[in-house]
């Protein structure tokens, strides 16, 4: 219920406030989830009728919507784009959890993802992501997952956004 959450620590918002990723050529939606509720799964159809609404008032191009998310937010990125995986041009999942199985698999096999972990998170073990991008690659040649050696959960968020030679930011824009 502390929108000021959003915009501290290594969150995606601070960097795009303070500048650090330069000029942001595009409209950013960070919903908070409420406090009453323990993910994103619970309210992914209030997130995509979110989606959809934002998208109808700015005019936004509906081929161009990006999902990322970190930590829960990550989880949440795998839960929304499992609903609804073809309104997302690529999705960036960090330090989220994922069930690796055949359906959803299935699901995201033609969305392009880039999946950011920490070796030595012990939050949210990388094992999921890494395991479930391995999987998809057969069927998806879209997918990667980037590990960082010796990094906690708390920081990849930093390392994904703020490293230049990963560009992830143009990457994400491109798709």
């Amino acid at each position: 219920d502390d929108l000021s959450k959003l915009i501290g620590g290594n969150s995606l918002l601070k960097y795009v406030k303070n500048g650090s990723l330069g000029d942001v050529s595009a409209y950013v939606l960070a919903p908070q989830c409420p406090a009453n509720y323990n993910g994103w799964a619970e309210i992914t159809n209030e997130v995509l009728a979110l989606i959809e609404k934002v998208t109808q008032e700015n005019a936004i191009d509906k081929s161009k919507i990006i999902l990322t998310g970190n930590s829960m937010g990550g989880a949440g990125t795998w839960n929304i784009a499992l609903k609804q995986p073809e309104l997302f041009s690529c999705i960036v999942p960090m330090s989220g959890k994922i069930k690796d199985s055949q359906e959803n698999r299935t699901a995201l096999a033609k969305t392009p993802i880039w999946a950011f972990v920490g070796e030595k998170d012990t939050v949210v073990n990388p094992i999921y992501s890494i395991n479930f991008c391995e999987g998809l690659k057969n069927t998806n040649p879209e997918v990667k997952c980037t590990v960082f050696e010796n990094a906690e959960h708390s920081d990849v968020l930093k390392l994904a956004w703020l490293d230049k030679e990963i560009g992830l930011l143009d990457w994400m824009l491109s798709q």
